[in-house]
């Protein structure tokens, strides 16, 4: 199965400047905040075959960005590590479904799939600089993502039936704009299109 995989980020992050030469100044912040799932991995839809059932999660990463001229064009390079929850409906329906098959489990019975996207980004940023204490910036760039889905493991008369999946990498792109406050600052929303990732249980 090709499940593909969209992800918003709302990150706030806290910037470090120091020289790479004399003339450039080059920054590498640390972010973090809220990431929401969207199309087919947010989809809870039980009767959609796509649908991953993602609910919002939490994201943290790093950026290192490289001053390319002085109108603002710079090079960037960026890890992230993205967690996302099964969304609660999701959850329910699994039980559900076990449940219906026999009374001997329960939700504490079951640990749940998690979701983990780790992209790494390299692409071009563009920030203007507006007065002393604020500038603004976008982002653009190519993703290499690695998705991993944990395992779904149930425990049953004293034995555990666990589903695994396979690690799987795809090709995606990385847009992102923000505010820069006080160049140590940073408030920004990052949008991934993380590609198709084959999912092999």
């Amino acid at each position: 199965m090709k499940k593909k995989i969209y992800l918003v980020a709302l990150m706030i992050a806290i910037s470090g400047t120091f020289f790479a030469q004399e003339e450039k100044k080059s920054s590498f912040s640390f972010h973090f905040g809220p990431t929401f799932p969207m199309a087919d991995f947010g989809d809870d839809d039980p009767d959609e075959e796509d649908a991953l059932g993602a609910g919002v999660g939490i994201g943290l990463g790093f950026q290192y960005t490289y001053p390319l001229s002085e109108t603002g064009l710079g090079l960037f390079v960026s890890l992230d590590v993205n967690h996302n929850w099964l969304k609660n409906d999701v959850k329910d329906d699994i039980v559900e479904i076990f449940e219906d098959f026999t009374d001997e489990v329960d939700e504490d019975d079951i640990t749940f799939n998690k979701y983990f996207n780790i992209p790494a980004s390299v692409g071009l940023s563009y920030a203007i600089q507006a007065d002393d204490k604020l500038s603004f910036y976008g982002n653009l760039g190519l993703a290499v993502n690695f998705f991993k889905i944990t395992n779904l493991t149930i425990e049953y008369q004293g034995e555990e039936i666990t589903s695994e999946y396979d690690l799987s990498s795809a090709i995606g792109a990385k847009i992102g704009g923000g505010v820069i406050i006080n160049s140590k600052t940073y408030i920004s929303i990052n949008y991934f299109g993380l590609g198709k990732h084959e999912i092999d249980v």
